[in-house]
């Protein structure tokens, strides 16, 4: 008996030791849904320090009784599938030990659409009178239809009931523009339609007969990258006077310097393939430099080779995107390595011994040497400098060694309204004041190397006598952060990480010296400009557009819009920038926004996000940022677990008005949702047009009234959730108003 006594007490010393060591967690403090079709769900939550694993469970809003999902997941992400269309649902997160012990579940809900709107309309094929598209089927669905317009004009041609993903419009007028639209039906249910797919139908593009090329009034072309080459070292850009590059500063004084050039993502693979696409990053696939792009987008080069370009390729292509496509000869190199690094050439594996800048360069001449008399090549010199680990030619070491650097005038951390991931996140700036003039230094001479490679390449246009009949065009594929605000490297969507330098060399389309300030260009406008140089219609439905278009001002723009999809501990970031403002929205698991006056703080200084000044200029752009994700598509990022540190709340008197003096026009109500009402009233008749467009400028409402003075007109918004234009021609009077779609 006594033994027994024993024995049980050890036991329940045992038990209560173990439910004491057991462990605890909390529940995520954030679950959200952050894709939802008719057939399934994406849940993103915080990740709970210390948790083994999560669990997932879901059921419909109204019906008690989980559905459990029996997967110890990992990460951060779960896709809920088989869910039914048009239903309420709740999914829930719950954290684990190691040990099976687990946190309560924490929920979110959403309502699944009854029918998934299609994904990815793109065209496969351009033939002047027909065009042919493809789309995917996202979930089940009994037919499609599909509907069309010239742009600017109503009403649509509607043609339904088509059974696959893809279709072939017959019947076009040729090299017209027209819109396209897809929309699935589940039953007598339908998704809402696509966002508009532009395209020019063009003429039938045909590669010249064997032994002839393109046409000799069409340019050569080169296309000089550099490799995370801010906007500012060079004198046209406001660099150094002693900074001596003859060359590169000819580019811009014998042609145009667009002073405000951006990349849409900077980051080196969605830059590089952003710039051979003409496409956003979440257009074509490569949304980080691990992620390959998506098959068969078109690329310019290849383009340009089949409408009879010679094409060539040398440096460095993209990180995981594979070797080269679409050229005639190319070369390429292995790794951030200045010395003797590994070569590939046309595929073959290649031992070159040398620094980068003289290997590059023997590489572009043996390029320009193989083009077959008389035919127009397209060669893309895409350099590594000055990527880290930085490193010049052992004879550049000794330049620019007795001058002084430039050197950030606010070369000190934010202190308050700041992301707080920047300072822990591989942001921080962590040199001194001496160190970071050596690391300037070794910048400067490493990008000497990029001047001796541009002269060599100007020097071999001018002895074939080609150098007037060639565009060449000087940018990089990023910005990058040295010290500025105690920051480093790119991503961020700050000026000096997302500005780039932009000179463009072309007689023929710029007289000599012009410095444009008042255009914002991007790396999505270099294939549209090399299609628009070969008089190639852009029939791609590239996001860019022409920089000769938007020069001449064919083409309007205001706004720039970036995005990058994270990395790492670097949440994911949208931002809107015009030529006055720029909002930045960071994906944190808290409200995270920085919003900068560009005019009277250029350095972006001071985050006025919580000045009372602004409030209305910012809510504005929260919309035109919202606007634009809308009409290009793009889903929204998961989140990281940040938030805006210090906090200040500035009040002001608030000086933004807004307020349009355009009594003769109302639009209501406003924001509007399915049906919204034009008003327009004046006394003298006249042929009166309404044009809606979005911020993109596409036209996604168009009517004609001849002699008229007055009209009420009920709209059905059929459109993407965002900030459109009301815009009444009346005779030579121009009628506009902002409304919001919802």
């Amino acid at each position: 008996m006594k033994y027994c006594f024993i024995f049980t007490l050890l036991i329940l010393i045992f038990l209560r030791q173990s439910a004491v060591a057991q462990c605890t967690l909390p529940k995520p403090s954030v679950v959200t849904v952050i894709k939802i079709t008719s057939c399934d769900a994406t849940i993103t939550w915080t990740a709970v320090p210390d948790a083994a694993y999560y669990k997932v469970r879901y059921r419909f809003r109204n019906i008690s009784g989980w559905t459990m999902v029996n997967t110890q997941i990992t990460g951060t992400t779960y896709t809920f599938t088989n869910l039914v269309g048009d239903s309420a649902y709740k999914f829930g997160v719950a954290s684990f030990c190691s040990d099976g012990s687990g946190s309560q579940y924490k929920n979110a809900q959403k309502t699944t659409p009854l029918v998934t709107v299609p994904d990815s309309l793109k065209t496969t094929e351009v033939a002047g009178t027909t065009v042919s598209f493809s789309w995917i089927e996202h979930c089940p669905v009994s037919s499609y239809n599909f509907r069309y317009h010239i742009t600017a004009t109503h009403p649509w041609t509607v043609l339904r009931n088509i059974n696959t993903t893809s279709f072939v419009v017959n019947n076009l007028l040729t090299n017209t523009s027209y819109d396209f639209q897809v929309q699935a039906q589940s039953g007598i249910d339908t998704s809402k339609w696509t966002k508009s797919l532009r395209v020019n139908s063009g003429d039938t593009i045909v590669a010249p007969p064997q032994g002839q090329t393109v046409s000799s009034l069409k340019p050569n072309m080169v296309i000089f990258v550099l490799d995370d080459g801010r906007y500012d070292p060079y004198i046209p850009a406001g660099g150094p006077a002693w900074f001596n590059t003859p060359s590169i500063n000819r580019l811009a004084s014998e042609g145009i310097n667009f002073v405000y050039s951006f990349p849409t993502t900077s980051q080196c693979a969605p830059s590089r393939v952003s710039i051979y696409s003409g496409l956003y990053a979440s257009h074509h696939g490569a949304i980080d430099n691990i992620t390959r792009q998506y098959d068969g987008i078109p690329l310019v080069q290849k383009i340009l080779q089949d409408a009879g370009y010679y094409t060539g390729f040398v440096g460095k292509y993209g990180q995981f995107q594979g070797d080269p496509k679409g050229f005639d000869w190319w070369a390429t190199s292995d790794g951030n390595i200045f010395n003797d690094p590994p070569y590939k050439i046309n595929g073959k594996d290649t031992s070159i011994n040398g620094h980068i800048t003289d290997v590059y360069q023997n590489l572009a001449i043996t390029f320009l040497n193989r083009v077959p008399a008389g035919q127009k090549f397209c060669l893309m010199f895409f350099t590594r400098i000055p990527h880290a680990p930085t490193l010049s030619r052992s004879q550049d070491m000794s330049l620019f060694t007795n001058e002084t650097m430039p050197f950030p005038d606010n070369f000190y951390r934010y202190t308050e309204n700041y992301p707080s991931y920047l300072y822990s996140s591989g942001h921080n700036w962590t040199l001194e004041e001496n160190q970071t003039d050596s690391a300037k230094l070794a910048d400067f001479q490493c990008l000497y190397g990029a001047e001796v490679n541009m002269t060599a390449i100007m020097n071999w246009l001018t002895t074939k006598g080609t150098l007037d009949s060639t565009l060449i065009i000087f940018t990089s594929d990023n910005g990058y952060l040295s010290g500025e605000h105690k920051l480093k490297a790119k991503q961020l969507a700050l000026e000096e990480s997302i500005r780039v330098p932009m000179f463009i060399r072309y007689p023929a389309w710029f007289t000599p010296g012009v410095v444009n300030t008042s255009l914002m260009t991007f790396n999505v406008d270099i294939a549209p400009t090399l299609l628009d140089a070969a008089g190639i219609p852009d029939t791609f439905g590239m996001d860019g557009s022409s920089l000769n278009q938007l020069y001449k001002g064919n083409i309007s723009r205001k706004y720039f819009y970036y995005q990058f999809a994270g990395d790492g501990p670097t949440p994911a970031l949208r931002a809107v920038r015009s030529n006055e403002y720029i909002y930045i929205k960071t994906y944190c698991t808290e409200i995270t926004e920085e919003f900068y006056d560009l005019v009277n703080d250029p350095k972006e200084n001071t985050n006025q996000i919580n000045n009372t000044t602004f409030s209305s200029t910012i809510a504005s752009y929260r919309t035109v940022l919202d606007s634009i994700k809308n009409a290009l598509g793009d889903n929204n990022p998961g989140l990281l677990d940040c938030n805006l540190s210090n906090p200040k709340l500035t009040r002001e008197e608030n000086e933004e008005d807004q307020a349009y003096n355009l009594k003769n026009l109302e639009v209501y109500p406003n924001p509007a949702s399915e049906y919204f009402i034009v008003n327009f009233n004046d006394e003298v008749r006249e042929d009166i047009s309404i044009t809606i467009s979005n911020l993109l400028n596409e036209v996604v409402y168009f009517k004609k009234m001849p002699e008229t003075n007055s009209f009420k007109l009920i709209v059905k918004a059929e459109w993407e959730a965002g900030l459109y234009m009301v815009s009444v021609k009346k005779g030579n009077q121009y009628f506009t108003r902002k409304f919001t779609l919802q």
